[in-house]
């Protein structure tokens, strides 16, 4: 199901050290979102939780709406799958770390 996009690095030295920096920017976000993520996360109520999830999807369905790809939203929406399934996939082994068996699965409308 995983799809890889091939993309062209640039060859001249500035567009290289744009990229490092970039990616740079990139790993230390998610540093810092991972720091907020062990801090929050279990303080969290179950509608804080669904607050944070519905102002996610609005973010996306916006940024679909105002900024239409085609091709773009086809990838996009191959990763958002993509990404569904791996954080279902860590909630399952996180429910069944917490309890020792299997959870019953919640399907959200």
């Amino acid at each position: 199901m995983t799809k890889k996009y091939s993309a062209q690095l640039p060859r001249d030295p500035a567009g290289r050290s744009l990229i490092k920096k970039a990616l740079e920017g990139y790993r230390r976000m998610n540093q810092l979102t991972e720091e907020e993520r062990r801090r929050d996360l279990p303080k969290m109520t179950e509608d804080e939780s669904r607050n944070e999830y519905e102002d996610l999807c609005e973010v996306w369905e916006h940024t679909r709406k105002h900024y239409p790809d085609p091709q773009g939203e086809a990838i996009l929406d191959q990763l958002h799958i993509q990404y569904l399934i791996e954080r279902r996939q860590l909630w399952d082994k996180i429910a069944l770390g917490l309890t020792g068996k299997r959870k019953q699965r919640f399907d959200y409308p």
